[in-house]
């Protein structure tokens, strides 16, 4: 398609001089990212296991390929060994690299499009990442908003909005709907926490004085 070669065009002309292996960002929608408990098992082999364990139940009867990757985390209040589990289907996985394998572009590594945002977060805003409270950052596009949690300095919950950031309300409506539901799962202190700070990012964070009205409509200085 037209936008295939352009794509391609475009990586091939900002090629890093040194053949660099770079990340493949994978949209957030065709990702699942967890935060799972498990036992105080240690082991890489045996942790693998009871991960992969957990994530076959996700594929069911369907027959999909799924690959996944975790990383142990800090852990919270009434956690053990509390694990960052993400999981896609290996034809999302594929058709997200193609391009740069394509272009002559060697991948390290899959990123999912959360993580990526909650990295660069605490790359940016380190002072910010560090803070007990809870915060919340919104990632502003044309057609969705992609929301990204975090409390007591550690990720806490990532999830995608179908709505544009042309709808100021509708997109304060969909997210106040989305932080309750999340509170409503959550069994430790995080249940009553009180959302501190929210912080926009992509290209509509700019756009419609959204800016300006998402602190007025949350009720946040």
């Amino acid at each position: 398609s037209e936008i295939r070669k352009a794509t391609m065009d475009w990586l091939q002309a900002n090629r890093l001089p040194l053949q660099q292996e770079v990340a493949c960002l994978l949209p957030q929608s065709q990702v699942n990212v967890a935060i799972s408990d498990f036992p105080p098992v240690h082991e890489a082999d045996k942790l693998s296991q009871m991960v992969a364990y957990q994530t076959r139940q996700l594929a069911g009867l369907s027959g999909v390929e799924l690959s996944r990757d975790f990383q142990q985390i800090r852990p919270m209040a009434n956690q053990v060994n509390p694990m960052l589990i993400a999981v896609a289907r290996e034809d999302d996985l594929n058709t997200s690299s193609e391009l740069y394998q394509e272009a002559g572009i060697d991948i390290g590594e899959v990123v999912p499009a959360g993580l990526a945002l909650h990295n660069a977060f605490f790359l940016l805003q380190p002072n910010a990442a560090m803070e007990q409270g809870l915060q919340a950052i919104l990632d502003c596009r044309e057609e969705q908003t992609m929301v990204l949690l975090n409390w007591q300095s550690r990720i806490q919950h990532i999830c995608i909005l179908p709505v544009s950031c042309h709808h100021p309300l509708e997109l304060v409506r969909q997210f106040e709907s989305s932080l309750r539901a999340w509170k409503n799962l959550q069994t430790d202190a995080s249940r009553n926490a009180i959302l501190e700070k929210v912080w926009l990012s992509g290209p509509g964070a700019v756009q419609d004085g959204l800016l300006e009205e998402m602190p007025r409509l949350l009720g946040i200085t």
